[in-house]
Formats: C-alpha cells, structure tokens, sequence
C-alpha cells in the first residue's frame, strides 16, 4: 500500500477528503522517486489506485498499467473538506470531538467505522486476494490505516495511529492457513526512498 504524494493542502494541514487537489511541486519530486525506488525493488501483478488526482498521479510515477477504484478514496470529510485543521474545532465543536474519536460521522461525510467497511467491502469483492502475486494499492493515510484495520483485525482506534507519510510504503503479507487468509505487517511507513533527497 502506497500513500499518495504530498499536496497544497496537505502541506498547509487542510482536510481534503474527497476534494481533489493535485500533486504540489514536492510531491511531485517524491512520487519521482518512489518510482524509481518501486520499479528497482517490486515486481506488481496488479495495481490499483484510488480515482482523485493526488494518487493517479502517484500511480502514474510507478510507472505500471493500473486501474481505479473509488473504494480506496479517503475518508469522506463532508463539510470538514476544504478547511484547515484548526478550523474545523471551531466551526463544528459539537461534531468534531466524536469524529476524531472514531465513533462520530463527519457532517454530510462518513465515520471511520464507515470507512473500514467500505475498505472491507474492497476486499471482499475486488478480487486482489486472488492475484498470485503482489498488489499494489495507491491510496490515502486514513484509507490505509481502515485497511490495516481489516487486515490485522484491529480496531480502527488502534489503527488509526499509525502513521502514513506522503508516499510512504506499508507491506502487508498473506498466506492461506486452513484455507483462511492470514495476514501480517511487514513494513509500515517506509519512506526510505526520500532520505537524502
């Protein structure tokens, strides 16, 4: 699972949800080098990337054909989108307290338990625990996170805690055990590419 490369909004720590920024200029440079890094060191059967611009252009720097799914965009915001984060507890104090907690929905947007089903939902009907091989999945931090949720059967509280830096890389392995999908983490948050750059 790969994070998307670093946007305007990001750098300026404004909720983007479903909004659509694109790639600012470091961004760019760090997708440059996380292709580079992927092509040398992975060898992907399959990819598939969230449909916003920030990780088909993120897509597009590994350099493979790939296809979208709207199940691995982020988090919908609803009104939260667009607003820096330190806004967003002074225009809904009531809302925001439940919704960083987990348990509460963004207005007009989804909760983190609705997320980690969409992120189940992905799992279950696209057919990538089929591949013989690895996936690759180019997504978002908090998409990430609701998917390690549904791999390691975590809370999404406990989850919710990693971290998930701009391009960053997180490895999740597979085996079937009794005809069962086991899974486990081998790498999280790896932004080895980027050092020195």
């Amino acid at each position: 699972m790969i994070r998307h490369g670093e946007t305007a909004w990001n750098a300026e720590r404004r909720s983007q949800g479903w909004m659509d920024p694109p790639l600012n200029e470091t961004g760019e440079r760090q997708v440059q080098l996380l292709g580079e890094h992927v092509r040398r060191h992975y060898d992907f059967e399959r990819v598939i990337s969230s449909d916003l611009t920030r990780c088909t252009m993120t897509a597009d720097a590994i350099g493979i054909d790939y296809s979208t799914d709207a199940r691995l965009r982020e988090i919908s915001t609803g009104k939260f989108a667009g607003l820096l984060i330190a806004d967003i507890r002074g225009q809904f104090p009531v809302e925001v307290g439940p919704w960083i907690r987990g348990y509460g929905r963004a207005p007009d947007g989804e909760s983190w338990l609705d997320l980690v089903a969409r992120a189940g939902a992905f799992m279950a009907e696209s057919g990538v625990l089929d591949v013989e091989g690895d996936v690759c999945l180019v997504s978002h931090g908090g998409t990430i996170r609701a998917l390690l949720s549904v791999f390691l059967e975590l809370h999404v509280n406990q989850a919710r805690r990693y971290a998930q830096s701009n391009t960053a890389i997180t490895v999740v392995s597979r085996e079937l055990v009794k005809g069962e999908h086991s899974f486990a983490l081998d790498k999280l948050n790896d932004v080895g590419h980027l050092v020195g750059n």
